[in-house]
Parts: structure tokens; C-alpha cells; sequence
């Protein structure tokens, strides 16, 4: 089972438990039970939260599964964490291989805090892709990546940024990123490949 899979399930499992809840409700609640008509809307607010469910689980499922399959490379890089005062910015090399040269391709940069932790401010990092003859596919950028709340309002984390490649040939490609703000934990690094169909998410994903 896939982790596309658990989150489908998570969710239709959120709406059948209300609804079975709901159900239960109707058979023993007593301001329900001595009104046929209001046993009927609540039977009927419990089925539409099952079929509610089925909805919303499958198109988790498919939008998580879609992100699944397409991923060529993934990983959670080494940041900066305990690096010496006053010395250069490390710089994490990393090796991938295309599959699809004439493609285009997405490069998510992110980075990400330990476990619970909140981060406080924002940090810069540079990063650059090459090709298998040392071509800059990106070149060397920095990008500052500010503090953001996810859209559920539910976790502050640091924003991540995307930047598209179209590779001309296939075999190994290096991601050279190099975090310049001391104290970042880890950085996810994640290439996409739209003609992938077999891709699996990185550990943790």
C-alpha cells in the first residue's frame, strides 16, 4: 500500500465515521427517534457524508498518486545545521539520472525544519542543475525563502520554489545546492518528470 493510498483512506475514513456517527444517532437519540421525519434527514445527512467521503478519498488519492509517479528524483539534503561560524556555505552534491531528455522538468527546492520546530525567519540558498557535460541547465541562483503558514493554517514552515529544465539528454545530472543562512536543518530536493509513470516519493513522503 502507498502512502497515496493511506492519505485516501485517511480521508474517506474522516467523512464515514461522522457519517456512521450520524447513523447511530438516528436509532438512539430521543429527540430523533419520535420523529419519523427527522430520522429520515439524518440517515440521509449520514449517507451523504459516506458518499462525500468516497469523493474526497479518491481525489486525494489521485492527487497525491500523481505526484507519485512523476517523481525521477527525491531526496532530504543535509543543510547547515552546525556548520562552523565563519566558514563557507557547505555544498551538497547531488546525483540524479533522466530518463526523459526533451521533457520538461520541475526542480523544487525547499527547506525544512526539525521535527516540530517553527521557523523564524527567512534564509537564502543557492542552487544550480548540470548536465552530463557540465552544462548549466539552472544556473547558479540564490533564492530567499520566507516563512510561510500552509493554506490549512495548520504548520509554519518555509516556502519552496520551482524551477523548470528541459534536459537534452539522458544519464547522470547534478544538483549543486549550497545553503548560505546558517541553522537550516534540511533541504528537500524533489525533480519532477512529467513522462514518468513509475516514480515512488522520496522516504518521508
Amino acid at each position: 500500500m502507498t502512502s497515496s493510498h493511506v492519505l485516501g483512506l485517511i480521508m474517506f475514513g474522516i467523512f464515514a465515521v461522522v457519517g456512521v456517527l450520524g447513523w447511530l444517532v438516528s436509532y438512539i437519540h430521543p429527540s430523533i427517534t419520535g420523529d419519523p421525519r427527522m430520522v429520515r434527514k439524518t440517515r440521509r445527512t449520514a449517507m451523504l457524508l459516506v458518499l462525500l467521503g468516497v469523493v474526497v478519498g479518491y481525489a486525494a488519492f489521485k492527487l497525491d498518486n500523481r505526484e507519485a509517479v512523476t517523481t525521477l528524483y527525491e531526496v532530504l539534503a543535509e543543510g547547515s545545521e552546525g556548520a562552523t561560524p565563519g566558514a563557507a556555505a557547505p555544498v551538497r552534491s547531488l546525483r540524479f539520472d533522466v530518463e526523459h531528455p526533451g521533457v520538461k522538468h520541475g526542480l523544487l527546492v525547499e527547506p525544512v525544519p526539525k521535527g516540530s520546530e517553527t521557523p523564524t525567519s527567512a534564509v537564502n540558498i543557492s542552487f544550480s542543475l548540470h548536465g552530463p557535460t557540465g552544462e548549466a541547465l539552472v544556473p547558479e541562483r540564490t533564492e530567499h525563502f520566507d516563512v510561510i503558514r500552509s493554506q490549512r493554517r495548520t504548520k509554519i514552515h518555509w516556502e519552496g520554489k520551482t524551477v523548470y529544465f528541459t534536459p537534452s539528454a539522458a544519464g547522470p545530472h547534478i544538483i549543486r545546492v549550497i545553503p548560505l543562512t546558517k541553522g537550516i536543518p534540511s533541504i528537500h530536493v524533489r525533480v519532477k518528470d512529467s513522462s514518468k509513470r513509475d516514480g515512488k516519493r522520496g522516504a518521508g513522503y
